[in-house]
């Protein structure tokens, strides 16, 4: 999957609902959720080899 397609599309979506009126502001705002999501798990998968395989366990006094 093309995250950063992804992304630009979840913008393009957005901008394009605020174009129309601004009662499509939540719906702008879910798209740009999505657009920061995939931007991210775009930059998760070029530092997935830096990511422990298992979590250390939790300390039980914090």
């Amino acid at each position: 999957m093309n995250y950063r397609h992804e992304a630009h599309q979840a913008l393009n979506r957005a901008h394009e609902a605020l174009e129309h009126d601004d009662t499509r502001l939540k719906y702008a705002a879910l798209e740009l959720r999505m657009a920061m999501e995939s931007l991210t798990y775009d930059r998760a998968r070029a530092y997935k080899n830096e990511f422990p395989l298992t979590c250390p366990p939790r300390d039980p006094s914090l």
